[in-house]
């Protein structure tokens, strides 16, 4: 199967799409909410969500940027303190449970551990003497906020072949087997 760009059908969306778009390829946010070694810690947790396929996407640098200005903003659940401070705490209670888990913090952590680690947490299987608030809803919040961010890039929409905004002039092959010009052809299985 050929491989599948967006880009060339940017001009198909509204100049105010297209400049967002542009501006987030081609910009990497600073952000300064998270220490170093919190820096790091993300890092290992976002190549455990999304292994080997995010490079080119700075959602570290978006995460830390989009959280510094998310005080009391939004909707949580009850049991999960704001953004700001879920975050601080959580991969402090990350951090404590891998280093009595592995010995050793986060950010040291190999892929397999990594996984490991995200996985006990989303199952609530920790030490509670660590967690002041639910692990699941923590791990949960976590990877719905990487998987975010990776997926408003045009290199993920590639991936799943997503032909972007719609905007303004709207999807029209709605029904089954019916596709949109620019869509890509299905491989000869019709399941890629």
């Amino acid at each position: 199967m050929p491989e599948f760009d967006v880009m060339p059908w940017k001009y198909h969306w509204d100049k105010t799409t297209q400049e967002v778009i542009e501006k987030r390829i081609s910009e990497v946010p600073t952000q300064t909410f998270f220490d170093d070694s919190e820096l790091r810690a993300v890092a290992k947790i976002i190549e455990a969500v999304i292994p080997g396929i995010h490079e080119d996407i700075p959602i570290k640098e978006i995460l830390g940027r989009k959280i510094e200005g998310s005080e009391k903003k939004g909707v949580r659940p009850v049991d999960l303190p704001w953004r700001p401070q879920m975050y601080k705490q959580g991969l402090s209670f990350l951090d404590k449970e891998s280093k009595a888990t592995f010995s050793k913090g986060v950010a040291d952590l190999t892929f397999d551990e990594t996984t490991a680690l995200l996985e006990k947490t989303l199952q609530e299987q920790v030490n509670k003497d660590i967690w002041e608030f639910p692990s699941d809803l923590f791990s949960q919040a976590m990877i719905a906020d990487i998987a975010a961010i990776y997926y408003s890039f045009p290199h993920a929409w590639n991936e799943i072949q997503f032909a972007g905004p719609a905007y303004p002039y709207g999807y029209y092959a709605l029904g089954c087997d019916e596709k949109m010009e620019y869509e890509p052809e299905l491989g000869e299985s019709g399941n890629e």
